[in-house]
């Protein structure tokens, strides 16, 4: 299984492997390859930070609360939203949109049926699993629902939890793979990027600054005849 890292910053195209998927495809499928390697990157993050331990969460808290929720809010919205964008309808009024759907469409234009029928099982699935996140995202992130801002509708919505993100980028990377799988013979990792300076190498900086800050305060409470301040600093954050 081959391993992408995020770094890359626009579609990869392998000359020696891409002219196995027919050209009428190629194009559509890589790009909506690297924006799920985008949005799987900044998941990625998002466990990295909130889904280690709690000791890890409370370590966030004390070192930045403020700063780590606007993270936080700001990662959930981009995945939610990136991935909304692959689920779309293929065509919204007089627009054509990358989605996959559209893949399913190509492929079965290409006579693959049984492969496009493989493929709208893991749409389905993904969609399935999405379903909270499109409302909410309709109606909080994509636009401002009027009431829903104000509060006032009788239906209060139900943000993605993490069930939901997990399976919905798995069941998509299965649908990816499917393709790959079928035409090139290989797979890719999506739940797992080579991020240079992720998010425990943050913490870790975090940590030895808080824990270097501690002991040059303590040096110096200590010279003015003071006592000491234990911040307990986690080993294991």
């Amino acid at each position: 299984r081959r391993v992408f890292s995020v770094a890359l910053t626009s579609t990869f195209v392998d000359p020696c492997i891409s002219i196995m998927v027919p050209h009428e495809i190629v194009g559509q499928f890589e790009a909506a390859k690297q924006q799920l390697m985008t949005a799987s990157a900044k998941w990625q993050l998002v466990e990295q930070l909130f889904a280690k331990s709690k000791t890890r969460s409370e370590f966030l808290k004390r070192a930045g609360s403020g700063f780590f929720r606007l993270v936080k809010d700001s990662l959930v919205t981009d995945v939610m939203i990136s991935l909304g964008r692959l689920l779309d309808r293929s065509k919204l009024k007089d627009n054509e949109n990358l989605t996959l759907e559209r893949l399913v469409t190509s492929v079965s234009e290409l006579g693959n049926e049984e492969l496009a029928l493989k493929l709208n099982v893991h749409l389905d699935n993904a969609k399935a699993a999405y379903d909270a996140t499109r409302l909410y995202r309709n109606k909080r992130l994509a636009h401002n629902d009027l009431k829903t801002i104000l509060e006032q509708d009788t239906n209060p919505l139900r943000p993605a939890t993490v069930g939901d993100v997990r399976k919905t980028l798995r069941e998509t990377g299965e649908f990816l793979n499917l393709i790959d799988l079928h035409y090139r013979r290989s797979t890719t990792t999506f739940g797992f990027a080579m991020i240079e300076g992720d998010a425990d190498s943050i913490v870790r900086l975090l940590r030895d600054g808080m824990v270097l800050r501690e002991r040059n305060l303590n040096r110096k409470r200590t010279e003015a005849g003071l006592e000491p301040v234990d911040w307990t600093i986690p080993d294991d954050a």
